[in-house]
């Protein structure tokens, strides 16, 4: 019998992994088409202004129409330290002194005289993008972002969300067990942490708190959308909703790469861990292209629920297979742990584990 079936490759190395570096406003690129970089290569560079905040005179100063400069000490586009006097007023016989010191080290952007409202903003600070592996320039994106194509292990999961994030996995939960908020510490700051079978929203948001970069989790429940609400955060899950046991194949990778630093690339459902091989080495016993035979024996997981991410173990095939909807079409018998007898499940809603 010749079924075939999507082949699933939760962990692959390849050659050609593609890795973008984006600046987050214009400036300048460092590097050209066809150059070679290291991790730790500047590729772009830009000014930035980390920090804003608008202060509206008239209103702080109950100054109604008067004029805003006899209460200016610093004018518009005058630098200030932070606790420099900006602007004060005194009440009736010199009572009641109101003072707007400066919040940071920055400078007087603007200042609108009718509606009384001040703009202060940071000094700009230069900001670096390192190339973060080693690869080849293959593409400038305007002034805004390098194009790499590097050798890295893909980690490829069914769902994610959230920022692009980099930094160094930390396993905190064995691939069968629930990441505990016991285990969620302040060592998570900077880190990518590696949980197990699920975590919870309170989980996610303790771990957003102590400054943890990024969870890969086996299953989720359904998440509200301000899990995301974090300025540098991401989320990727392998299996899919509920609690489902991360591949222990992708587990063990994972665990193998602790202490690594990797990027999740939640556009793309991926984690790349950069590999310092020039070139992919091929496995013979791989097989290639996108859908393969499926036979009694291979390992599969299922995206139909009520099994939806759970992985079993092919038992038979059948060809001819008469759902209880009444639609009739190729099947396969599949064991899942924990189920007392094999399940059929249709063929077009299984891939197999290569």
């Amino acid at each position: 019998m010749d079924l075939s079936v999507p082949l699933l490759r939760k962990v692959e190395l390849s050659s050609k992994s593609f890795l973008e570096r984006a600046l987050p406003t214009p400036g300048a690129i460092r590097v050209k088409v066809g150059d070679i970089v290291r991790p730790f290569d500047i590729v772009a560079d830009t000014l930035v202004n980390l920090q804003e905040q608008t202060v509206n005179l008239r209103t702080l100063f109950k100054i109604g129409k008067k004029s805003l400069d006899e209460y200016m000490r610093k004018r518009e586009g005058e630098g200030f330290k932070r606790g420099d006097m900006i602007a004060e007023s005194w009440g009736t016989l010199g009572f009641q002194r109101k003072q707007l010191l400066g919040p940071f080290d920055g400078v007087i952007q603007s200042v609108n005289r009718e509606t009384g409202e001040m703009l202060l903003r940071t000094n700009p600070e230069k900001k670096t993008i390192l190339a973060g592996a080693g690869g080849e320039v293959v593409q400038i994106l305007d002034n805004r972002a390098v194009l790499l194509v590097i050798v890295a292990v893909q980690v490829s999961g069914v769902w994610a969300g959230g920022q692009t994030v980099e930094g160094e996995l930390l396993t905190l939960s064995s691939f069968d067990q629930p990441l505990e908020l016991a285990k969620i510490t302040p060592a998570v700051r900077g880190k990518i942490i590696i949980g197990g079978s699920f975590v919870s929203f309170e989980a996610i948001k303790k771990a957003i708190a102590l400054g943890a970069l990024g969870i890969i989790t086996g299953g989720v429940n359904v998440l509200p959308e301000d899990v995301f609400s974090a300025d540098y955060f991401s989320l990727l899950v392998t299996e899919g909703f509920g609690s489902v046991p991360m591949l222990e194949s992708t587990w063990r990778y994972l665990k193998s790469a602790e202490a690594r630093t990797a990027i999740l690339i939640p556009e793309r459902n991926v984690l790349l861990v950069p590999e310092n091989a020039p070139v992919c080495p091929a496995d013979p016993h791989r097989p290639e292209g996108y859908f393969g035979p499926i036979a009694v024996g291979d390992r599969v997981q299922v995206f139909c629920w009520p099994y939806f991410g759970r992985v079993g173990k092919v038992t038979g095939l059948e060809p001819k297979k008469t759902f209880p909807s009444g639609v009739t079409g190729e099947a396969v018998k599949v064991s899942i742990a924990g189920e007392s007898e094999d399940i059929s499940i249709p063929l077009r809603n299984v891939g197999k584990l290569v």
